[in-house]
């Protein structure tokens, strides 16, 4: 699959090729209709000719389709700057009414090429631009022939008065520095611009993500709801059969078995009920903020009740007891999820270091156990298929929708000595901590 940058560079240069074609006709035209020396003209008509191969060789590069790297664009652009300033130099130098076809290498930079390519092409430009003014004394001693005055006059011409020469070359002196910040305004704003527009794209595009995220986690909370509707009527039915086969059946080890089993479906009833029960308290339950500290503790509280052989050591800093951060019952599942799937990797102790770092609060856990495959390192922003036998491959993807809607970010990777995980979950504080490093 192509890059899209790639694909961007590719449609950016077929549109600067064509540009090109555009200034070769131009030109044609005015070399054609322009009254100079043979010399000049062979020399302007070489030019041209370049820019033609120039341009024919850059259709064939792009009718091949492969790859355009940023530095071929660069140097395409510098190449059209070195033959402009040919053309420019041949044809009244600094003072060509054309001089500003050197802004178009400048705009396409700035809105295609990064920042640094930008600049080089504004210094090469400046430069040639620069250049066009002692170009008229190369081109004498080039052709062997007396200097030629940007009006390109002839001996049949009077020489202008030196007041009419000195306002000339204010004249002139004024197009270089209003080409100069033109040039310097142009590569600026375009620049920004495009760093405004990509941003705002990727703000859409997550914006993007993180609705189809919640789609999906709606259809799977739909099916959740329509799943335990559905059992509650079959449930209700075998506990009212194995009632009435408790009664009947009245020999010892048939009727513990048949207990049993009533006990069990009453489980599930329970169960069911609860659900019931946290959904609402979730859709009626707000943000509470909370310090760093009770927050863990809570989890913490949760896990022993879950977990009472797992042993947690959480190790905090000095600022975790003055932090608060936002929280409520969907962000505690979320945290007990994850910690629930690092106890049941791991036997041994978990290590949960807790740093608050200016505006955020930063979880790492780490467990000694199997580790991860290498498919489902990173962000778990997609379901995948749980290597637990009783697993679905929901929980981390839900924990990280929750812990997105809270303004939080999960990682997962394997330790560097190969031997079990590591998570990071960071989620925003509400009080700013001092920066520690300072």
């Amino acid at each position: 699959m192509n890059n899209p940058i790639n694909i961007s560079l590719h449609t950016n240069l077929r549109l600067s090729n064509f540009i090109r074609c555009v200034v070769i006709v131009v030109a044609s035209i005015i070399v054609l209709f322009t009254h100079t020396t043979n010399d000049v003209k062979q020399i302007l008509i070489t030019t041209l000719a370049l820019m033609t191969l120039a341009a024919a060789g850059t259709f064939f590069r792009l009718h091949t389709r492969s790859i355009i790297h940023e530095n071929e664009f660069l140097i395409q652009l510098v190449l059209d700057t070195v033959l402009l300033t040919l053309l420019f130099g041949f044809s009244g130098g600094a003072s060509n009414p054309f001089v500003s076809f050197y802004l178009f290498p400048v705009i396409i930079s700035a809105s295609t090429l990064s920042s640094r390519s930008t600049t080089i092409v504004l210094l090469v430009t400046l430069a040639a631009y620069s250049g066009l003014f002692f170009w008229e004394d190369a081109v004498s001693l080039f052709i062997n022939a007396p200097a030629h005055s940007h009006h390109n006059h002839t001996d049949l011409m009077p020489d202008p008065l030196p007041h009419e020469a000195s306002i000339f070359a204010q004249h002139l002196l004024g197009m270089w520095i209003n080409f100069a910040i033109s040039a310097l305004l142009i590569s600026t704003v375009i620049v920004k611009m495009r760093k405004r527009i990509l941003e705002q794209r990727e703000k859409i595009n997550e914006q993007r993500e993180a609705t189809l995220r919640d789609e999906q986690i709606l259809a799977i909370a739909t099916q959740a709801a329509n799943t335990a509707h559905h059992l509650g009527t079959p449930l209700s039915t075998m506990a009212v059969i194995l009632n009435d086969l408790k009664q009947e059946h009245t020999a010892t080890h048939l009727s513990e078995d048949l207990e049993l089993l009533y006990k069990q479906i009453e489980l599930c009833k329970q169960t069911l009920r609860k659900l019931r029960s946290y959904s609402d308290k979730l859709a009626q339950e707000s943000h509470q903020p909370t310090t760093v500290n009770e927050f863990m503790n809570s989890i913490l509280d949760e896990m022993h009740l879950l977990h009472p052989t797992a042993e947690i050591v959480l190790n905090y800093d000095n600022y975790a007891d003055k932090a608060f951060l936002n929280s409520n019952y969907n962000l505690k599942l979320a945290m007990l999820n994850i910690f629930n799937n690092a106890c049941e990797a791991s036997k041994e102790p978990l290590e949960v270091d807790i740093n608050c770092e200016n505006s955020r609060i930063v979880i790492n856990i780490k467990d000694l156990g199997p580790g991860l495959p290498i498919d489902i390192e990173g962000t778990p922003d997609t379901p995948y298929t749980s290597e637990k036998k009783s697993g679905l491959g929901l929980g981390l993807f839900l924990s990280h929708a929750t812990l997105n809607r809270f303004e939080g970010t999960i990682k997962l990777r394997n330790n560097q000595n190969g031997i079990g995980t590591h998570t990071e979950v960071t989620l925003p504080l509400t009080t700013l901590i001092p920066d520690q490093s300072s």
